[in-house]
């Protein structure tokens, strides 16, 4: 029954990403022709752009019934569930590496402007730039970024997840949360902008697995909604990062969280795999509940 459950995630997991990188293609090609530069736009009556978002939709639903699936045999909670793999562990280190230099560069990048990003909160007039709530999020992020570095950094150094992991893994959901409310408030692009709300969604996404991964810490993970927010978390992350990215790089888009958020991203949707990599390979079962029977090993 547990190779069954080891396959399982590794097919879903396999159509997460090969799903997303198909549909990275597609965006790109769809954007460079139906994209309006500077205002993230699509053109109007773009019905392959529409046809794009329903597909991506089913598929995002999909994905989610398959992570209530992959564990529809396992429905009891983790408990001191997974080891720390080495690749965790190298892609928990490029997260905490990152988190710091995210911060290190706000921090310089504030001090040479004489902290016109947070202006607002100085009593500086507002700008089309740099707005009240804009600030309030910068300085609500920097605060934040040291002790989601501290979460990766604690994994990147252990064995196995522990409860004292918790409150540094649900500080890890709200930097995301913070940078999607941050995105949001971004004058510079249109609140109805579909590449804006996109990333919005695929970082709620990655709010909503951190505080799985925290659950997990306290050792009440529930299977069922870890496996359906990493598979989710996987295939928009991977659509978003390599999409944005290369339509960054042709400058028909602006990227909300600079350079060094969607590199964050990208990380942690390595970050995520290597989880969900963890449950494939590991010849560790999951325990059970104390009244569920242990079933054998096959």
């Amino acid at each position: 029954m547990y190779t069954k459950f080891k396959k399982t995630i590794l097919m879903f997991t396999s159509v997460s990403v090969f799903s997303a990188i198909l549909l990275s293609i597609i965006r790109i090609v769809l954007s460079q022709k139906m994209l309006e530069t500077g205002i993230e736009m699509y053109t109007h009556n773009s019905t392959a752009m529409t046809v794009f978002h329903i597909v991506l939709s089913l598929i995002g639903i999909l994905l989610i019934i398959s992570g209530f699936f992959t564990a529809l045999k396992h429905k009891s909670n983790i408990r001191n569930s997974q080891n720390v793999s080495q690749l965790t562990v190298f892609t928990s280190m490029l997260c905490a590496f990152m988190l710091v230099a995210y911060f290190l560069l706000s921090v310089y990048d504030a001090m040479i402007s004489d902290w016109a990003i947070l202006g607002p909160l100085f009593g500086r007039p507002a700008t089309a730039s740099v707005t009240m709530a804009s600030a309030v999020f910068t300085l609500l992020l920097l605060v934040c970024t040291i002790p989601a570095a501290i979460y990766f950094f604690k994994v990147s150094a252990a064995t196995a997840y522990r409860p004292s992991f918790s409150v540094f893994a649900t500080l890890v959901g709200v930097w995301f949360m913070l940078l999607a409310l941050h995105a949001y408030f971004n004058t510079t692009t249109a609140f109805n902008s579909p590449v804006k709300i996109f990333h919005i969604i695929t970082l709620l996404s990655m709010m909503f697995y951190a505080l799985q991964e925290a659950r997990l810490s306290l050792e009440i993970a529930n299977l069922r909604l870890y496996f359906a927010t990493a598979y989710l978390t996987v295939f928009l992350g991977t659509v978003h990062t390599i999409s944005d990215t290369v339509l960054y790089a042709q400058k028909r888009i602006d990227l909300q969280g600079g350079y060094l958020g969607i590199t964050i991203e990208a990380v942690y949707v390595l970050y995520i795999l290597s989880r969900l990599l963890s449950f494939a390979v590991s010849r560790k079962r999951p325990p059970v509940h104390d009244t569920e029977r242990p079933q054998k090993i096959q």
